[in-house]
């Protein structure tokens, strides 16, 4: 019940637009309820149950939630131009469902994990689900997917090493789980993983990935990586602390970079737009790494911290 009033208030507060500074009074209003005392508009009349609130850090409005009742509304639901929009629907193809093709083109999603939406500053949203043929749950796949604000595009998929797989070769898998990868979303339809993989062997490591549409999913690193693309590169006397700091240096160097390039694009120094925009998606990435490690870090000092002595 704690967590519902706790998501409850995040839709009150989601819509804060500051008219000043910080420091100065700002409006608050209320974007979405269970009650059907409350019009919210796009969302179903009657009363209904939501929960998995989610409030974009980045942009403006990224207000997303999940409607569990009625049956009828039931699914991930984003905010946009102050309407609510569906974006997903169990049991049916088309705009809702999982938007594959070919062979695939009549699977349906059988089912949508909890706490999953993701929102990109440009509103494209990132979420776990699975999907299948209709009538034959034994079949269903476990996925990441986004939707590009008209449709869903599937990111990954578990026991695949085609396109759809980690993209670290032959035999490399995400495991069947529905928890196997978190997802990032980015801007331009781009998605940061955090999954679990596994070997051809059946090891099971961990991988950060991004995945760029058009080209798959790219290892960035990986576990027990030996590989100079995917390992941390370390040296004899690094230590925590330096290894942090190299990372911190890293996205402090990419951002210059990237100022400087687009500083010479507006200033017609002769910088051309493909590498401006190449710059800025370089300290992005590098950016959204960062935020990952942080969050990592955070999470295991929240865990020594619960721990009894």
């Amino acid at each position: 019940m704690q967590n519902r009033k706790l998501a409850l208030a995040a839709l009150a507060a989601a819509s804060i637009q500051a008219t000043g500074a910080i420091a100065q009074t700002v409006p608050w209003r209320v974007v979405a309820a269970e009650s059907s005392g409350v019009v919210v508009a796009g969302l179903p009349a009657a009363g209904r149950y939501i929960y998995d609130v989610s409030v974009g850090d980045v942009g403006s409005g990224l207000v997303g939630l999940r409607v569990s009742s009625p049956d009828s509304s039931a699914g991930y639901w984003a905010r946009q131009q102050g309407t609510f929009k569906r974006y997903t629907q169990v049991g049916v193809t088309g705009a809702y469902g999982p938007g594959r093709s070919g062979a695939e083109a009549t699977h349906v999603f059988s089912s949508v994990t909890s706490g999953g939406s993701g929102a990109g500053a440009d509103g494209q949203r990132a979420f776990l689900a699975r999907a299948g043929a209709p009538g034959a749950p034994e079949g269903a796949t476990w996925g990441l997917w986004r939707w590009n604000t008209a449709q869903n595009v599937e990111v990954a998929r578990v026991l695949t090493d085609g396109a759809l797989g980690p993209g670290l070769g032959a035999g490399w898998v995400f495991p069947n789980a529905s928890d196997f990868t978190s997802g990032r979303m980015m801007n331009g339809g781009r998605v940061l993983l955090d999954a679990d993989v596994t070997s051809p062997t059946g090891a099971s490591s961990h991988l950060i990935a991004k995945h760029v549409p058009g080209q798959g999913n790219q290892p960035c690193m990986r576990a027990g990586a030996t590989d100079p693309l995917l390992a941390p590169g370390l040296s004899a006397g690094d230590s925590f602390g330096s290894v942090l700091g190299k990372l911190v240096s890293d996205v402090n160097q990419k951002q210059t970079a990237a100022n400087a390039a687009v500083d010479g694009l507006q200033s017609g120094s002769g910088v051309p737009l493909h590498q401006a925009v190449i710059a800025m998606e370089e300290a992005n990435v590098s950016f959204q790494l960062m935020v990952e490690v942080r969050n990592k870090l955070l999470d295991s000092y929240q865990e020594l911290m619960r721990m009894q002595i």
